[in-house]
């Protein structure tokens, strides 16, 4: 990732960090934007998709890219028919970095949420939206996982992202509770939606994930038991990255949860 470094406005110490996906030559012909060559390889025209991510040196973890975004943004860019034209939930956005790919990706709408401990995170996370230019499609909203609001449960996701959430121990259960209620929510739906509309859900096989990436830690060996309990699988996703260099790559873990099937 290319870095500019500046002092903000208020005399904020702030870094920009600009990620360039290298597109393959079907993602060229497949109408995904781009954002010109890479003019330092003369002799190779390259074409990528470039998110310029804004850090601040304010101490909050939310303010930093962290390996998780980075490998939860290349899996998403190698598989981009995942979130094209689909409304997209990022849990615990912090700078953004998935969700942005996202909205430059192709998908219908993507809604960043974060826990508003901070509202420096959330409005770093607003001028990041700007930067990128994806105010048409951009929605950032205060979500604190395990509390709803009426404006967390209009959302309707299609799909929810998250990288590195299981961080604290303390949080994993309102994760968890906060991704089971849309999982709820979308099977109220089908069962109160008319026939002809539930027989479209199913032929569309639309099933709500969880697509997350956590660094591998102690605490995390706890997630299985509460899987279990609110009635949740956890698949991991076999996944290699291609052109960003990944730290702690090893530790990471790339994993598909869902409802358990019934």
């Amino acid at each position: 990732a290319a870095m500019v470094d500046n002092a903000g406005s208020t005399g904020v110490h702030v870094t920009r960090r600009i990620f360039r996906f290298q597109c393959k030559d079907d993602q060229r012909s497949s109408g995904i934007p781009k954002d010109g060559g890479d003019v330092s390889i003369p002799d190779a025209k390259r074409t990528f998709l470039a998110v310029t991510i804004q850090e601040t040196m304010l101490g909050d973890y939310g303010h930093y890219v962290w390996p998780s975004a980075i490998l939860l943004a290349e899996f998403i860019f190698q598989n981009p028919e995942i979130i094209c034209g689909k409304r997209v939930l990022e849990l615990g956005a912090g700078t953004g970095l998935p969700g942005i790919l996202c909205a430059k990706l192709g998908a219908l709408k993507v809604t960043l949420t974060d826990s508003g401990e901070s509202q420096r995170v959330l409005n770093n996370l607003r001028q990041v939206v700007k930067i990128n230019s994806v105010d048409d499609k951009c929605l950032v909203q205060e979500l604190v996982w395990g509390n709803f609001d009426k404006a967390a449960l209009d959302l309707k996701p299609e799909l929810i992202i998250g990288a590195d959430v299981f961080y604290r121990s303390e949080d994993f259960e309102d994760i968890l509770a906060t991704v089971g209620c849309y999982f709820r929510l979308l099977n109220e739906e089908r069962s109160s939606t008319s026939e002809e509309r539930k027989n479209s859900m199913a032929s569309s096989k639309q099933e709500l994930k969880f697509l997350t990436v956590f660094q591998k830690r102690s605490n995390t060996v706890g997630l299985s038991s509460l899987l279990e309990y609110w009635k949740m699988s956890m698949s991991v996703v076999p996944f290699e990255p291609s052109s960003q260099a990944i730290p702690d790559r090893r530790s990471l873990c790339l994993v598909c949860i869902e409802p358990m099937s019934q």
